[in-house]
C-alpha cells in the first residue's frame, strides 16, 4: 500500500480536537503520523501558553489508547509505537517588533524571518498597517503587505514560494521552524 498525506482543514480548536479524535478512534487504514498544526492565534506577549497543547493532545489519545506515552522528543506514541501523533504550533518566541503581527501564527513566523534579513521593510510595513485601524492587523494583513511590497510581480499564490527562494530568509525561516519544531516533523516525513 502507497502512502499518502492527508490534509484536513478543521477550522479552530474544538474542530481539531473533534478531528483528532474522529481520525484516531474510526481508524479504517493504519495511520503513521498524524501531525496536528495549528495557529495558537495568542498574543506574543502572554507569559502563559495556551490555546492547544501536547499534553491536551496527550490526554485526548491516552483515552483512545491507554498504552499511549509522551516521547523525550514531545511526540505521541500509540498502538505499541506504530502510529505517532505530533503537534505543531505556529509560533515564534520572542517579543512584539515591529512589522510582524503580535498573534502567534505562520504569517508571524514568515515575517520574522524576512524582517530578520530585511529590517527596513518592517517600518515600512507597521506604518502601512498602522493605518488600517485595529480590526485590518490580523496576521494576514501582515503577510500580504509584504507579498504586496516586495512580491507582487509573482502574485498571491507564488509568495510561499518565494520567500524561500531568497536563502537569507530561507535561513532564518529553518531556524524559526525548528525552534516551533515544525522542521523536525516535516524531515521526519520527508525520509518517507
Amino acid at each position: 500500500m502507497g502512502r499518502f498525506v492527508r490534509i484536513q482543514p478543521c477550522q479552530g480548536r474544538p474542530a481539531v480536537v473533534r478531528r483528532i479524535r474522529t481520525r484516531l478512534e474510526n481508524r479504517v487504514e493504519r495511520v503513521q503520523t498524524l501531525v496536528v498544526s495549528v495557529d495558537p492565534d495568542i498574543e506574543s506577549s502572554e507569559a502563559e501558553a495556551t490555546g492547544l497543547r501536547i499534553e491536551d493532545i496527550f490526554r485526548l489519545v491516552h483515552g483512545i489508547d491507554p498504552h499511549a506515552n509522551l516521547t523525550e522528543q514531545g511526540r505521541i506514541s500509540m498502538d505499541g509505537g506504530a502510529t505517532t501523533v505530533a503537534l505543531v504550533r505556529w509560533e515564534v518566541g520572542d517579543h512584539p517588533r515591529t512589522g510582524i503581527p503580535t498573534k502567534q501564527s505562520l504569517e508571524r513566523i514568515v515575517c520574522a524571518a524576512i524582517t530578520a534579513v530585511y529590517g527596513e521593510r518592517a517600518d515600512r510595513v507597521q506604518k502601512w498597517v498602522s493605518t488600517l485601524g485595529a480590526h485590518s492587523t490580523t496576521p494576514k494583513t501582515f503577510a500580504w503587505s509584504y507579498m504586496a511590497g516586495w512580491y507582487a510581480e509573482h502574485g498571491c499564490e507564488d509568495f510561499y514560494r518565494q520567500v524561500w527562494r531568497d536563502k537569507g530568509i530561507a535561513a532564518e525561516l529553518a531556524t524559526l521552524l525548528k525552534a516551533c519544531g515544525a522542521w523536525d516533523v516535516a524531515e521526519a516525513r520527508a525520509a518517507w
